[in-house]
């Protein structure tokens, strides 16, 4: 089994969980026991962009809640916009009756209540499955070169199955590669499954040419590659500024974090808000597929809301 976690509002945990990896602005730490692979993320504490790329590589959440700030309110409603479901909360210096409404409404107030404990939070984790939705691909969150090895990329299989050898198409360039091996926690193997968090050498691109957000497919019709985003949209209903045509906003979609303008919001039957913007760059989208809208230029709560991709 592999288990992605993000780790929020406590910056020492991961080293408590895991042997640190990548470093970015998102930090991985990794612990195998026995068949168990657990990675965990850990977003740089300021950046709102590697705080929505980070829940969206993740499988579950831990949050330490030792106030109640609008910061830890901001990330329990990204975790809501996001749909992470699976999740664990560490209480410093409140109890679950002062949390509990904060909590009521949103996919937080199904987390169980955990010490901050290794033994305590790995044997939770460990009841908890990744996610695994089709189509098959992988999610690049980090592209660099290796001396004698060429182009690697660091990702989650986020559906399917990846073999060696096998050619994919890297969207959103719409470019073949090969995968000319894979490793799992610096082991080689033949093959990686859904959940499996992996290191993969391509042939075919150079790594300047990846950024975070790419997606690594055989299945390249499953997808829509497009600059303008149509969302079933639901505004934040405590976010304090407002929304409109022609006015400039941020997208949290999968590992994308992109500027956009607004272009139309609009009714669209009873009770359904339209929203549609169009980003800088291109973006890999699916239908159903959860966005974030942000304004991080307000003072306060930045979430202006989420859809999902019509």
């Amino acid at each position: 089994m592999s288990l992605t976690t993000v780790i929020l509002n406590d910056p020492e945990l991961g080293r408590l969980l895991g042997k640190r990896g990548t470093t970015s602005d998102i930090t991985l730490y990794n612990r195998r026991l026995g068949g168990e692979i657990f990675i965990f993320v850990e977003p740089g504490q300021e950046k709102l962009g590697a705080l929505l790329q980070a829940i969206a590589m993740a499988d579950a959440a831990i949050v330490r809640m030792d106030a109640l700030t609008p910061e830890i309110g901001e990330m329990l409603l990204a975790l809501d916009m996001l749909g992470k479901r699976q999740g664990l909360l560490i209480l410093e210096g409140l109890t679950e009756e002062q949390v509990l409404p904060v909590l009521r409404g949103t996919v937080a107030e199904g987390y169980a209540t955990v010490e901050r404990d290794f033994n305590a939070i790995i044997s939770e984790l460990g009841g908890f499955s990744h996610e695994s939705t089709p189509p098959c691909r992988v999610e690049v969150d980090h592209a660099f070169t290796v001396r004698s090895v060429g182009t690697v990329v660091l990702g989650n299989v986020k559906g399917g199955r990846i073999e060696r050898h096998m050619e994919l198409t890297l969207l959103p360039q719409g470019r073949e590669v090969l995968v000319r091996s894979i490793q799992i926690q610096d082991e080689n193997v033949a093959h990686a499954e859904a959940g499996d968090r992996v290191g993969l050498a391509l042939k075919g691109i150079s790594s300047e040419e990846i950024e975070r957000g790419a997606v690594l497919t055989p299945e390249p019709e499953s997808f829509t590659v497009s600059r303008e985003v149509e969302l079933d949209f639901a505004p934040c209903p405590y976010f304090r500024g407002e929304l409109k045509a022609g006015m400039r906003c941020m997208l949290g979609a999968g590992l994308s974090y992109r500027a956009a303008v607004i272009k139309d919001l609009y009714e669209a039957g009873e009770n359904t808000l339209r929203l549609v913007v169009e980003a800088e760059r291109r973006l890999v989208l699916t239908p159903g597929q959860p966005v974030i809208v942000a304004r991080p230029e307000v003072r306060g709560l930045r979430l202006a809301g989420s859809g999902t991709v019509v």
